[in-house]
């Protein structure tokens, strides 16, 4: 019997609409050339969570900076682009950011990219939450700049979160392709390995690859089912935030392993 994937997205995430001819919006609020919209994906109070414009580089880079300093920016959809989310775009005062950008080939334009780095995956495995046994020697810690490899510039780190109560971590956020209906599965699972919520994957035999993949299919369609795993209004791409609250996916595990629609790894 073959096995009907519940999580049909594939790696890499290229955020662009392919139906589209022109590009989906601009933003403003900064000095020079709007630079123009390739995709955006945002909370719905403004919150940026990724945004990726095509501009002149002084344009670009002046607009970035002026999110990075908690200076708003405007985003105008092209006209017939059907948007439901925020025209106020804000960085948010508790994430870091990275910048990542290049100049395209045979143009006087650059690709800027800027995302949360709640969405580089990479980024979340150095990185961990913060445990209740962490807590005290987070308590004191400095607040740094953190710096990383794929990244043109960076915003401060938010200070670690020094609390017993494993609810408030930060959210994790997931892309994928707009013409898919789910993130690839390396990358959700990624994401949840980032959280510490599993530390499963374990390829090496058939069946434990079995239970690698059922535990990321479960988790997905129960994390949606309970509100763990939210989509949000984007364009260019798909994206989804996991909740940050890890006694509550701790919960979900337990019930999983206790009610056995999660396998035990052998």
């Amino acid at each position: 019997m073959v096995h009907s994937p519940v999580l049909d997205g594939t790696l890499p995430v290229m955020p662009f609409d392919s139906l589209s001819n022109s590009f989906l919006g601009v933003v403003s609020g900064a000095s020079g050339t709007p630079p123009s919209v390739l995709a955006l994906a945002a909370e719905a109070d403004g919150t940026l969570v990724l945004l990726n414009t095509v501009g002149y580089q002084i344009a670009c880079s002046a607009h970035f900076a002026h999110l990075w300093q908690n200076e708003p920016l405007s985003f105008q959809p092209t006209f017939g682009v059907m948007w439901d989310g925020p025209t106020t775009l804000r960085r948010s005062k508790d994430w870091s950011y990275q910048e990542i950008g290049g100049p395209l080939k045979d143009t006087p334009f650059v690709n800027a990219l800027g995302l949360t780095r709640q969405a580089n995956i990479d980024y979340g495995l150095k990185v961990p939450p913060a445990f209740p046994t962490e807590a005290a020697a987070l308590a004191g810690a400095a607040h740094a700049p953190v710096a990383d490899e794929d990244a043109d510039e960076y915003t401060d780190a938010p200070p670690p979160v020094a609390k017993s109560d494993m609810s408030g971590a930060p959210p994790r956020f997931i892309f994928g392709n707009l013409h898919e209906s789910t993130p690839a599965p390396a990358a959700l699972h990624g994401h949840l390995r980032a959280l510490r919520i599993v530390r499963l994957y374990d390829t090496s035999t058939p069946s434990a690859a079995r239970c690698t993949r059922i535990w990321v299919e479960q988790l997905w369609l129960r994390g949606l089912a309970c509100g763990l795993i939210v989509s949000l209004s984007a364009l260019g791409l798909r994206a989804w935030r996991l909740s940050g609250d890890l006694t509550a996916w701790a919960e979900l595990v337990r019930d999983g392993l206790t009610s056995l629609w999660l396998p035990r790894p052998q």
